[in-house]
């Protein structure tokens, strides 16, 4: 498992590499435009995954020989892993678009200062979900419908704890960074991080049920979300201007992450909906107990 998680890595370089090579030759030849620069882009992106598929066929022994039923699966999966993505793209983008059309350029400066601080809350629950669930839904030794609730409580307890640090520090961290003029983020940053403690909730959720292959209900939930909170914001900017907006996402990040939970405990039979918020005895020194093997590299 560590040689293909070399291996991704380095895909991950190689398209990198390709991209910027690819993109410095045509500057020289070709010219730079945005057409072009897309082109470019996909002929990249098209050179590192047919690497991706020798190797792949290469460590499977595979030959060539296709598989329409994987290629199904695998195209339904990736199509709710970038539907998610797209929708969460969008969330952010029209947000930005329409507190410009209805508050002004330097609104949407204060805006996205405050943002830029509630967003690296969240990174925390990133972490955990990238390291630690992938590894627990391999391990079939772990009781892997207790774990992800006991995950979830702990992380989302860190995250509380740090968003009320910051949020009694905020007015002293944004002037120390961004000077006194964006003193108005201050209150913003205030609302944001109760949305940040959902969204790192939700991230938690979402990514043990996309590992439990069922991306697609991913991409339901962050479409659904996605559409609930650009009407908020449709609704609520013109009257209540960028407090309307951060309350919004407050909103949203909330309904997702209770949408994330249902969906959680109907992917796993369990309807029982208290084992998100009831800690059980010992599950801490569970997690002690376990942590070298949830979060070391496989080998």
């Amino acid at each position: 498992a560590s040689g293909r998680s070399t291996a991704y890595s380095f895909m991950l370089l190689l398209n990198g590499i390709a991209t910027f090579a690819t993109i410095f030759i045509g500057q020289f030849t070709i010219g730079l435009n945005v057409h072009n620069a897309i082109i470019l882009q996909t002929f990249a992106g098209l050179l590192t995954v047919a690497i991706a598929l020798k190797y792949l066929f290469s460590y499977l022994g595979a030959k060539g020989k296709i598989n329409f039923d994987y290629l199904k699966n695998a195209l339904r999966f990736g199509v709710g892993v970038h539907g998610t993505t797209l929708a969460n793209y969008s969330a952010t983008s029209l947000c930005i678009l329409l507190i410009n059309h209805h508050l002004g350029a330097s609104t949407v400066g204060i805006y996205t200062v405050a943002q830029s601080i509630s967003d690296r809350v969240y990174l925390i629950s990133d972490a955990v979900a990238t390291l630690l669930l992938p590894r627990v839904s391999r391990d079939n030794t772990l009781n892997r419908t207790s774990i992800t609730p006991i995950v979830f409580r702990v992380t989302l307890f860190v995250l509380i704890a740090i968003s009320v640090t910051l949020a009694a520090l905020a007015g002293w961290i944004i002037p120390l960074l961004f000077t006194h003029k964006f003193d108005g983020a201050v209150p913003i940053l205030q609302v944001l991080l109760i949305s940040a403690v959902f969204v790192g909730g939700w991230r938690i959720l979402s990514q043990d049920i996309t590992g439990r292959g069922h991306s697609m209900l991913v991409a339901s939930i962050e479409t659904s979300s996605t559409i609930l909170y650009l009407t908020l914001l449709a609704l609520t900017l013109p009257r209540f201007g960028i407090t309307g907006a951060a309350w919004s996402a407050a909103l949203a990040a909330a309904l997702r992450c209770m949408a994330g939970m249902l969906g959680y405990q109907y992917k796993n039979k369990n309807g029982n909906f208290k084992v998100f918020f009831k800690p059980s005895v010992g599950e801490i020194e569970f997690l002690f107990r376990h942590w070298n093997r949830l979060v070391r590299q496989p080998r």
